[in-house]
């Protein structure tokens, strides 16, 4: 069974994956973008993380996709702060991480 079709966030198009021998790929055929790519610097995102609707409404405004972390502090303008993630598993490895990172600096 085929994983859903899904919407891509650079150029809107309606996608679906495709086989290339036994691998899967999540790349749209219009426009080359990867479901899990950096709407920035369209590198694989990586990471799952989530903010707070309000701070990616302030970085990307409506628009739907993933961000590198960096990549979302730099659209912001700002370093990324405890309160603008929000209380999910997802969040709860990455948070460790940060805030471990910014002990050591």
């Amino acid at each position: 069974m085929m994983p859903p079709k899904w919407t891509c966030a650079r150029c809107g198009t309606r996608c679906e994956p495709y086989r290339e021998g036994v691998r899967l790929v999540h790349t749209c055929r219009q426009c080359g973008h990867g479901r899990h790519d950096c709407r920035k610097c369209g590198e694989d995102a990586g990471n799952f993380y989530m903010v707070r609707d309000e701070v990616w409404v302030e970085a990307v405004g409506d628009q739907r996709g993933l961000l590198h972390l960096d990549c979302l502090e730099e659209l912001l303008g700002r370093r990324l702060e405890d309160s603008d993630f929000t209380d999910c598993p997802a969040n709860s490895t990455l948070m460790w991480g940060l805030r471990r990172g910014r002990e050591q600096r």
